[in-house]
């Protein structure tokens, strides 16, 4: 619908998280087929306590199913949501198997000291976003120069300027906004 509707499908970014395994993987080839940026997947969330190797595999299973064309990935770490986080191990091993499709890591954890660690372990070579704004102009100042959020969609402009002018003159009237 938003590509019908205009906007561009490079410039989508589409979560592709779902509890069965066949249909993440249909969704993820869909996000191919449409020339979408990239897909947004979260760790397998049904069952819980779910080893690392476990994440891996799971998340692997994915990306090895889709492999025949290009693919970006951008890790969903939202553990108050899912129950299920995604480990610096886990990140580490995925961006191992797979550096050319892991590009980034959406923290959605809320919790700055926790993106701060993320970006000190692995940007560069990925970009780390925040589901916090008010955390943006914090990951600016180590690198990050993206992001991956909802008030992204009504509020482009304000999001832009905290994900890439950290010191700039409006920042504290863009974090007030927000």
């Amino acid at each position: 619908a938003l590509i019908a509707a205009g906007v561009p499908a490079a410039r989508i970014l589409v979560s592709v998280s779902c509890v069965a395994l066949p249909d993440t993987i249909a969704l993820t080839r869909h996000v191919q087929d449409v020339g979408a940026w990239g897909a947004l997947l979260m760790p397998p969330f049904f069952f819980k306590g779910v080893s690392d190797a476990g994440i891996v595999d799971a998340l692997a299973q994915v990306i090895d199913a889709t492999a025949e064309r290009p693919l970006r990935v951008v890790l969903y770490h939202i553990p108050q949501v899912s129950a299920v986080g995604l480990s610096h191990g886990v990140i580490a091993e995925m961006l191992r198997r797979y550096p050319r499709c892991i590009v980034a890591i959406k923290d959605s954890q809320c919790d700055r000291a926790h993106s701060l660690a993320l970006a000190e372990a692995f940007m560069p070579p990925l970009g780390v976003h925040v589901g916090n704004e008010l955390d943006l102009p914090a990951l600016a100042g180590r690198g990050s120069r993206g992001a991956v959020s909802g008030l992204a969609n009504f509020m482009p402009r304000v999001v832009h300027r905290l994900a890439t002018e950290p010191d700039a003159t409006r920042t504290a009237a863009d974090h007030a906004r927000v």
